[in-house]
């Protein structure tokens, strides 16, 4: 009979994406991680796998034509990065604030 999680710790709740998302949000602004997990009543190990990215990944996937994928391929080469690195750094710029003129 396996032993888990739940049944050890059965008040401990799961977390939703967007509770993670604020829980990055608010450690990044100062909120230590034992207030943190208190406050979202889960372990600290839960809060620190959210911090280190190993649950509550944010991900992007997207199919791309093989004439936009094989133009990011040779631009990331060029640049010295991954693919995936050089995707990153397009959409931030892309979703960067415009200066008013």
């Amino acid at each position: 009979m396996a032993d888990t999680a739940r049944s050890r710790h059965p008040e401990s709740k799961r977390l939703g994406l967007d509770e993670a998302m604020t829980i990055r949000e608010r450690y990044a602004a100062g909120v230590r991680v034992r207030h943190l997990a208190v406050e979202y009543g889960v372990s600290l190990a839960s809060v620190y796998a959210v911090l280190r990215e190993q649950s509550h990944r944010c991900v992007l996937r997207a199919e791309l034509p093989a004439t936009l994928f094989v133009r990011l391929s040779q631009a990331a080469q060029a640049a010295g990065c991954t693919r995936e690195q050089l995707a990153v750094d397009l959409v931030a710029r892309a979703l960067a604030p415009v200066p008013p003129p």
